[in-house]
């Protein structure tokens, strides 16, 4: 509760009191008032309680209030104390009210003392105008930032930069009463960036020497560039450069500066060059700028005259190596006569930087020097070249004429023949046609040379040979048949070779030859023909022939002389060989037409190789060959009927063509993707001239021996027909006298 409304509820009961009194006084009944009064003021009492309780709560929360007060401007004066920068606060005029340990810092007093001193005695006597004409801006009410002043510390301190901020102070009326200001010391960033733009400056300065040097081309006007702008560069009394030429001499190839004397030719001892007696500072000039004392370190050199009584010195106080093509070359000198000099690191690195570019130079002019025998050298290997390759070119245009003869030849040969030449690109588009293109197609070679094979042969015909072009392009031989229109009317038949060009192991396209074979398709149907009816109708009648020739062999019509029997064995034996020569032309037959079926279902490997064998188990002990087999279980897919006659086929051959007392091996293998099966003999061996044609029909290795055997030549023919039915290979390996081994998966 406020404390005026208390003392006007305290008024108020005061009032009240008094009114009782009176009526007190003006009445008989007193009594009655009296109690009335009486009540009323113990209503009054009991307000009163309240209102003192309530004052009592005030003042506990007030206490509160004013503790948190305190922690808060305790807070506020520890961060005004400790805080980085400097703070001050200031009356309109400038004195100083308070101050943090910051600011006292900066202008080096204690802060108890700084209250009461006006701030213009820590701003130097030039600074002072400025200073009162900030007062006056500050004076408006107009804050201030990013102004910098320049500060002078007690005890004559130097002097110290500061950027300052600065705020009005006002009252509660808003009247100015004074100013808050803000000192941030920035003495060493500025002296940074002075440095930072004299050492910009100075870098300009040296890539402008380093350009002039670079552009000289003579080296004496090289080195003399050299000193005069290093010389103005680093502002010291001399520079000189020296050509080393043994371990304590040197001669002074340019000078700059103040020396009256010339030394600039003249031979001088350099005692500041290390020696075999000094390994302690042969480190010093290995690449590197060596600060020297100033002591006498340069003598010339009379050549009638001992260096004892040498007569010219100077001192050197900043030597650099020049180095030519990593060999020491000479040292770049630098020396101030008058003064005690300190060499700064940044003159120190120009020094260094400096005498690099010479050395640089340095090589550039010994290399122009030398051009001219370079030029000439190189002129005359040039005229030699030019004969050279005079000669070559002439010698070029006369293969080139030779190979542009050659290739109209090629193109006549091409063109005279009787079937289709081209060549492919990757981008399966004609690049060469022969004529018999024009021919076959009906269209001129333009409108096939340079098109694409789709659009030349049709997108029939083009779906059914694009599996063949991506294999030739993968790097493999093609070669198979189709039917081809001819000049858009009929189909031929055609076989067509696919041969892939290959350079640096990359496919860059293929060559084909296309032979239209359509009379030779005719002739086989026709032969087929011939072969289908003969078989079929020589069939029956040698079929009875070999029933009754077995009968007359077996003694059921009586028995005959011993001539006579051999002659029906005879006759037996060859009945039975053309019984199976027409049996295999018919299984041929039936594969060629496609009327023969495989029915695939599972089987066993080890199953088909035991049939197979004991099938064969009574040729082989007729032939006193020795079958060799270990069946090993593998499933596999197939038609079993046709893989036992391959089998059966194969081992035929192989115990036929054994010398007696040899074996004959089967083995089979589950590979990755497929089951080998092999059949080994130790035969006489197939040529290899004859490996891939023996799989023909009718082809065998010995007529003669095959006629012994009677075999029928179209064994191998079947094999390679059912194999290839089953989407597997079939091939043989052999080596002459040794033997044989038959494939197929």
């Amino acid at each position: 509760m406020d404390i005026k409304v208390f003392e006007q509820k305290i008024e108020a009961a005061q009032a009240r009191l008094d009114s009782w009194l009176q009526k007190i006084e003006q009445t008989d009944t007193a009594s009655d008032l009296l109690l009335e009064t009486t009540e009323e003021m113990t209503v009054g009492l009991e307000e009163l309680q309240v209102a003192i309780e309530e004052l009592y709560q005030q003042q506990e929360d007030l206490q509160a209030v004013n503790l948190e007060v305190q922690k808060e401007r305790q807070r506020y004066l520890e961060l005004f104390e400790y805080a980085p920068d400097g703070y001050l606060i200031t009356d309109r005029w400038g004195v100083i009210q308070e101050v943090n340990r910051s600011a006292g810092e900066m202008l080096h007093r204690r802060p108890v003392h700084l209250a009461g001193k006006p701030l213009s005695i820590f701003i130097p006597p030039t600074e002072r105008r400025s200073f009162y004409n900030l007062l006056q801006r500050l004076r408006q009410a107009e804050p201030i930032t990013g102004v910098e002043l320049a500060i002078q510390p007690s005890d004559n301190r130097p002097l110290l930069t500061a950027a300052i901020s600065i705020a009005p102070v006002g009252d509660e009326q808003n009247h100015l009463v004074g100013f808050r200001w803000l000192l941030r010391d920035v003495t060493q960033l500025r002296q940074a960036q002075a440095e930072s733009q004299k050492q910009l400056k100075r870098s300009r300065l040296l890539a402008e020497i380093t350009l002039k040097i670079r552009q000289a081309w003579e080296l004496e006007t090289i080195l003399q560039t050299a000193v005069t702008e290093s010389q103005q560069l680093l502002q010291t009394q001399n520079v000189l450069i020296f050509r080393l030429e043994s371990d304590k001499t040197a001669t002074v190839l340019a000078q700059a500066g103040a020396t009256k004397s010339c030394l600039s030719g003249q031979k001088v001892i350099c005692n500041f060059l290390p020696t075999q007696d000094t390994p302690g500072r042969a480190n010093n000039f290995a690449g590197v700028s060596q600060i020297i004392p100033p002591y006498s370190s340069l003598s010339a050199v009379d050549p009638n005259q001992s260096s004892e009584t040498s007569s010219q010195s100077a001192p050197v106080n900043l030597v650099t190596t020049i180095y030519v093509r990593q060999q020491l070359w000479g040292f770049l000198a630098f020396h101030d006569c008058q003064s005690d000099r300190q060499w700064s690191d940044f003159e120190i690195d120009v020094s260094q930087q400096l005498a690099d570019q010479i050395g640089i130079a340095v090589t550039q002019a010994q290399f122009i020097r030398n051009m001219e025998e370079l030029v000439k050298a190189r002129t005359e290997e040039l005229r030699a070249s030019n004969q050279q390759l005079q000669q070559e070119i002439e010698e070029r245009l006369q293969i080139e004429e030779s190979l542009r003869h050659s290739q109209e030849q090629l193109h006549l040969i091409a063109d005279s023949l009787p079937v289709l030449i081209s060549y492919i690109g990757r981008d399966r588009c004609y690049r060469f046609n022969n004529r018999v293109y024009e021919d076959w197609f009906g269209k001129p070679l333009t409108e096939i040379c340079g098109h694409h094979v789709r659009e030349v042969l049709g997108k029939e015909v083009y779906h059914k040979i694009e599996d063949q072009i991506e294999a030739v392009l993968s790097g493999r031989e093609i070669s198979f048949e189709l039917q081809l229109p001819y000049q858009d009317r009929n189909l031929r038949w055609v076989k067509v070779n696919y041969i892939p060009h290959r350079e640096d192991r990359e496919v860059l396209g293929f060559f084909t030859l296309i032979e239209d074979i359509s009379e030779h398709k005719a002739i086989e149907q026709i032969k087929d023909e011939f072969i289908s009816i003969v078989s079929h109708e020589l069939r029956t009648p040698l079929t009875s022939i070999h029933g009754s020739l077995r009968l007359l062999n077996a003694g059921r019509f009586g028995s005959l002389g011993e001539p006579g029997q051999q002659l029906i064995g005879l006759a037996e034996r060859n009945t039975d060989r053309l019984v199976r020569l027409v049996n295999d032309i018919l299984d041929l037959q039936r594969m060629d037409s496609g009327k023969t079926t495989i029915e695939k279902q599972p089987c066993n490997a080890a199953d088909l190789v035991t049939t197979a064998a004991e099938t064969m188990e009574e040729l082989a002990r007729q032939q006193d060959i020795i079958l060799e087999y270990t069946p090993v279980s593998i499933p596999l897919v197939a038609d079993p009927d046709h893989i036992l006659q391959t089998l059966t086929n194969l081992l035929s051959n192989a115990i036929k063509f054994s010398p007696a007392q040899s074996k004959v091996k089967i083995k089979t293998a589950e590979r990755h993707d497929d089951i080998l099966f092999q059949v080994s003999d130790r035969g006489r061996g197939i040529p290899a001239n004859k490996l891939e044609t023996i799989f023909e029909r009718f082809q065998q290795v010995d007529a003669s021996d095959a006629r012994q055997k009677q075999g029928t030549g179209l064994g191998l023919a079947i094999c390679r027909q059912i194999i290839e039915l089953h989407q597997g290979k079939i091939w043989v390996e052999s080596t002459p006298d040794k033997g044989s081994t038959f494939y197929f998966t």
